[in-house]
């Protein structure tokens, strides 16, 4: 897009940056979504996925840990939570992967891009029975909210 082109999202002129002149874009999903998803021990983990799509771009993919979570963390367990999140609402697509964790007591929220060593899908058995799909191991690299901004082409909501 260029400079002067139309904002996808709000129609407002202007750079995809997240911002209109002083005033930030809020950043609507394509789909957002309450995804539950088997823990280290027991089933219960929930986590929000947001989808951000763009015609000719990656997928972008905020995963959010709620607060309400009492299950294993979205970070423990990162490349299975993404390889479930391909397969049942990315037909198989690689995302760009953004964990994100809201303010919490004594904690800020935080941004971080997840990288995969690789994204092919590898069943992992316990006991001769299928108990999740994984990809490669991940990394994590800080984000600022301006980055995140840019990401998904406004502030998320």
């Amino acid at each position: 897009m260029t400079a002067r082109s139309l904002h996808p999202r709000s129609a407002l002129p202007g750079p995809f940056d997240g911002t209109q002149g002083t005033t930030p874009v809020v950043a609507v999903p394509n789909r957002d979504i309450r995804h539950h998803y088997h823990g280290y021990w027991t089933l219960g983990g929930v986590c929000r996925i947001r989808v951000y799509e763009r015609h000719g771009c990656r997928p972008v993919v905020l995963a959010t840990e709620l607060p309400e979570n009492e299950n294993t963390s979205i970070t423990n367990l990162a490349e299975q939570v993404a390889a479930e999140v391909m397969s049942y609402y990315l037909g198989g697509r690689r995302p760009v992967w953004i964990e994100h964790y809201p303010v919490r007591r004594f904690r800020p929220e935080t941004f971080h891009l997840v990288d995969f060593k690789h994204y092919e899908p590898e069943p992992q058995f316990s006991c001769g029975r299928l108990v999740s799909v994984k990809i490669g191991a991940p990394t994590w690299r800080r984000l600022s909210e301006e980055e995140v901004m840019r990401l998904i082409g406004g502030m998320p909501e």
